[in-house]
């Protein structure tokens, strides 16, 4: 009977053990995204407060300029835009690939200071219309609204719907910063 029962239990925790792991795999999207950013090569850049801050969040979006270089202009709520030239060999050594609508939304969640990276485009119409021109833009500190379909999403609680039709979560990228370099790499 003791063997029984701890048979069910290696059952159980092995099919737990995969559900969650097909939990963690759903959690972010398979669409391709790259962007390097080098933090020491931009002293004070504005994205300086997103990665290392607490509710703080940035829109991004780049500018092509010359050659493999760009720009990258960086909007947070209640701050005028700013931009920051990207021309390092190592942020410049493989093709951005900023999201579905060229903008990604970076922080760090307010519960769990864990951060995030979101796709600019809102989830829900492209998966309406399989178009990316729904770009989302700062409703306040924490929300972002699309104004095709007017859902707001709160960047600060895992992109879930705060207000409008019930829908997708934004999508979301998996990020890494190590105090020198925040990289997404979906690919």
């Amino acid at each position: 009977m003791t063997r029984l029962i701890l048979y069910i239990i290696g059952i159980f925790l092995a099919l737990s053990s995969l559900f969650s792991c097909q939990k963690a795999e759903e959690e972010y999207t398979r669409i391709p995204c790259f962007f390097a950013f080098n933090a020491a090569s931009h002293p004070g850049s504005p994205l300086d407060a997103p990665l290392n801050s607490i509710g703080t969040y940035a829109i991004i979006h780049q500018v092509p300029l010359e050659g493999k270089m760009f720009r990258v202009v960086i909007s947070i709520y209640g701050s005028k835009d700013a931009s920051v030239d990207i021309t390092t060999a190592a942020e410049t050594q493989r093709q951005m690939m900023m999201g579905l609508n060229n903008g990604l939304i970076v922080g760090r969640l307010l519960f769990d200071q864990t951060l995030v990276t979101y796709d600019r485009q809102c989830p829900n119409c492209y998966a309406a219309t399989n178009t990316t021109n729904a770009p989302l833009s700062w409703a306040d500190h924490t929300t972002v609204q699309c104004n095709r379909c007017h859902r707001t999403y709160d960047v600060g609680n895992n992109g879930v719907v705060k207000s409008g039709d019930a829908g997708k979560n934004l999508l979301k990228y998996r990020c890494s910063f190590d105090g020198t370099y925040y990289f997404v790499n979906n690919n």
